[in-house]
């Protein structure tokens, strides 16, 4: 057994070296992202090649990231962010930001109302044409020790995200050090990324 937690983790310490790029240099460090990109589909997306959009809320504060490319010069965003989906209340709402090329990349931040579901909308015009699509991202202050993605469970992913960081690939705020340093020595390292594998597979 402890031979196959051991490959395990080489593994995933491998796994976890491949960085994936992405639009969160403008936001606070967060280990779990809502990253959804739509690529053209239908009569709405004549002019409109691809919107990819990051959406996450940490420290009570909702973040949106988006790019949107087109095949055509004139691209406008609009974000809104709403929590709740049946009842939903308005966080936030941006201007219409526009551009002259074929592409658009922004950021949008609004105040959010504590635990729950946030959803960020994006509209994206290009010509006659636009697109809405939502992300949503469940938002919970409750902290559970080793859930390093903050999706409620911990799997082995969990440890992967640790490991990363240990590596000094990734960095956390200080709410996520609190919940990775799952041994409570005041570091996070691969022996917190140990006891979230040994869990994940419940072992302890």
């Amino acid at each position: 057994m402890k031979r196959a937690i051991s490959a395990l983790m080489c593994l995933l310490l491998m796994f976890s070296l491949i960085v994936v790029s992405g639009a969160q240099e403008e936001f606070p460090t967060t280990a779990s992202p809502s990253v959804e990109d739509y690529p053209q589909s239908g009569i709405q997306w004549q002019n409109i090649n691809s919107v990819n959009v990051t959406f996450y809320v940490v420290n009570n504060t909702a973040y949106v990231a988006y790019f949107a490319s087109a095949k055509i010069n004139g691209v406008s965003v609009k974000v809104q962010v709403k929590k709740n989906a049946v009842f939903s209340k308005i966080m936030g709402e941006s201007g219409i930001v526009r551009s002259d090329k074929k592409y658009l990349s922004g950021a949008y931040s609004a105040p959010a109302d504590g635990d729950g579901t946030y959803y960020a909308t994006v509209y994206v015009t290009v010509g006659n044409n636009t697109v809405k699509k939502d992300v949503a991202y469940v938002y919970s202050t409750k902290i559970l020790k080793g859930d390093a993605n903050s999706d409620g469970v911990i799997q082995a992913n969990d440890a992967r995200l640790v490991l990363r960081y240990s590596a000094g690939l990734d960095n956390y705020n200080s709410e996520q050090k609190n919940r990775c340093d799952i041994s409570q020595d005041g570091s996070i390292t691969a022996t917190d990324a140990r006891i979230i594998l040994r869990i994940s597979a419940e072992l302890d």
